[in-house]
């Protein structure tokens, strides 16, 4: 029994054996030029995140300024139309309180 096992296991072996070999048999040229052409893929990878990772940093002083000249602006605008909310204020003088609740208290009853 235990020869015959050992009979199948050495089979299967020399199959897996076997195919690897064929899967190994591919030509020279074809390996050479799979890792050209991935090495060609990994370079302007390289180069493509180093373009946006200098481009994102350039950016970052423009955003800045723009983010600062909005909210000056935001702040100019403020000014200028509390200028103008206080230019017209009507100003009065309130003669007595206690006639003005009287005035209010008289409607109600």
């Amino acid at each position: 029994m235990a020869n015959a096992s050992g009979s199948k296991v050495r089979h299967k072996v020399g199959r897996w054996q076997r195919r690897w070999q064929i899967s190994q048999s591919g030509s020279l040229l074809g390996r050479l030029l799979a890792f050209i052409v991935l090495g060609i893929a990994m370079v302007i990878s390289l180069f493509l995140l180093i373009i946006l990772l200098m481009l994102s940093w350039l950016l970052i002083p423009v955003m800045i300024y723009r983010a600062r000249r909005r909210a000056a602006s935001m702040h100019s605008n403020f000014n200028r139309q509390f200028r103008q909310n206080r230019a017209e204020v009507i100003e009065g003088e309130l003669v007595s309180e206690q006639d003005s609740d009287k005035d209010v208290n008289r409607e109600k009853y």
